[in-house]
């Protein structure tokens, strides 16, 4: 058998070990916080610079959850904020606000993808461009 053969018999195999090596270190850039799981928004205070997991217990966002990275005791960075009747909206966070790129996927199947703004869905995301090719 060539060497090619054999190449592209391993290609599907080296590319699935990239993508679990890739995924299994997601999260992994900042230090866990202090406690790691924190029920209130007291709670993340100190939390700086880390990844932890936020479940309010009470108040007004009793029964959500938000999951990723903190700074200054708020989820800044990249997160996952999933809402008690399950909308979840997944992206980048700017002082406990949707801020950035970000993927809102509501309860019923809707999706907003796109730039988001101090919380506010700005404008979908531009399509990759893909070379279609020209039959002349």
């Amino acid at each position: 058998m060539s060497s090619w053969n054999e190449m592209k018999r391993l290609l599907p195999v080296l590319m699935g070990l990239a993508l679990l090596l890739v995924s299994s270190t997601e999260g992994w850039s900042l230090p866990p916080c202090a406690n790691t799981t924190a029920k209130s928004m007291q709670e993340t205070q100190g939390w700086d610079n880390c990844f932890g997991n936020l479940y309010f217990e009470t108040g007004r966002f009793k029964g959500d959850k938000y999951v990723g990275e903190f700074k200054d005791g708020r989820g800044h960075g990249q997160g996952t904020y999933i809402w008690v009747y399950e909308d979840k909206y997944v992206g980048e966070f700017r002082d406990g606000i949707a801020h950035g790129k970000g993927t809102l996927t509501l309860a019923d199947g809707r999706v907003k993808a796109g730039i988001w703004e101090n919380g506010r869905f700005l404008y979908a995301k531009k399509p990759t461009p893909t070379l279609v090719p020209t039959l002349k």
